[in-house]
């Protein structure tokens, strides 16, 4: 009698990655989400002159008596410093312009025309669509797409932090069939999103690191002071970090702003890779100088010892454009095909 053979399936350990979403994903997806962008459009201008107003703009009683919308100094500042720098960081702008003025306008005035600039800036992300395109096959090859969907479909252990208000990274999950009770669970917001700026305008976190002179001109411009529940919500962003083995910024600068997040980014002891996806080589130094600057220098120090890998891939190139259809180039689309096989298996050398 032949004994029967039992095979003994040993569960694969899936790699635990913390994906940090910003602005340049929704960016790859094609859709014009940008300070810049805020700033050419009609709802920005709305705040310089009063003829401009969009015909489509019903200010609400309820935030029309504690803003300041004519006249708005911020706004003012803001066009002067995207004419003179060619691009624009709304909250570096309302750090330097609180400072400026701190002599001039009092903590009250000041935040009447902060909460201008967030109410005109829901209503044009808010205006955005909510839905993708039925037939916009296109978005299949999009780097931020594919990056998603192959974790999802991997079935790595993954949370993700989105930096962004919009709705484009869950519908990236939503499309990829995830159930709203795996979405609610590992998708988070760190600074509010546009289905909670629908019950507030004024919700949208729009605010500066803390310093010890802002919080003397107006501690209520401080982004922790913004967001609710920021320590319980701070307190699970580091538990996440302290635990990925695995970090990928895709489309996220880590600029001033946000980089009070990251400075115990190097603590764990599980990490073994961080992975850079940008769109272009300049977006990329940029990037790895802010990572040095957060973790002075330990970052470099650890790549070059070779603890920690260091992985990137630049988006400029990966899409070709001939007679006006979007295809995608094979090179790089081999480029990437690797790096995502190295982030779904946890091979990282």
């Amino acid at each position: 009698m032949n004994e029967e053979k039992t095979q003994i399936v040993e569960d694969v350990k899936k790699p635990k990655v913390v994906v940090i979403v910003g602005n340049g994903f929704d960016l790859d997806l094609g859709y014009s989400t940008s300070y810049n962008d805020f700033v050419e459009s009609q709802w920005f201008k709305a705040l310089l002159d009063e003829d401009n107003i969009p015909p489509e703009l019903i200010l609400e009683d309820k935030y029309a008596d504690k803003m300041q919308i004519y006249p708005n100094g911020l706004a003012k500042y803001i066009k002067e410093q995207k004419e003179h720098n060619n691009w624009v960081d709304l909250e570096e702008c309302m750090m330097q312009y609180a400072l400026l003025t701190k002599n001039k306008l009092n903590d009250k005035d000041l935040l009447r025309e902060v909460k201008a600039l967030k109410y005109f800036l829901y209503q044009y992300v808010g205006g955005l669509k909510r839905v993708f395109e039925k037939y916009a096959l296109d978005r299949q090859y999009k780097v931020a797409y594919r990056l998603i969907t192959e974790l999802i479909q991997h079935e790595v252990d993954i949370e993700i932090w989105n930096f962004n208000y919009t709705y484009y990274c869950q519908l990236v999950l939503e499309d990829n069939f995830c159930k709203s009770d795996f979405i609610s669970n590992k998708l988070h917001y760190i600074h509010s999103y546009l289905y909670e700026a629908d019950r507030d305008k004024f919700s949208l976190v729009l605010g500066c690191n803390y310093s010890n002179e802002l919080n003397d001109v107006c501690s209520s411009l401080i982004k922790s002071n913004m967001i609710n529940n920021y320590q319980e919500k701070k307190k699970l962003f580091d538990k996440h970090l302290s635990e990925a083995e695995n970090i990928v910024f895709i489309g996220h600068s880590l600029g001033s702003t946000d980089q009070q997040y990251f400075e115990d980014i190097l603590e764990s002891t599980n990490l073994q890779a961080i992975t850079i996806i940008t769109k272009s080589e300049e977006s990329l130094d940029r990037v790895r100088r802010n990572l040095g600057k957060i973790t002075n220098g330990d970052f470099g120090r650890k790549q070059q010892k070779g603890t920690i890998a260091v992985m990137s891939f630049t988006s400029n190139g990966y899409y070709a454009y001939p007679y006006g259809i979007e295809v995608v180039n094979e090179d790089k689309k081999q480029e990437y095909d690797k790096l995502l096989n190295k982030i779904t298996t946890g091979q990282y050398s």
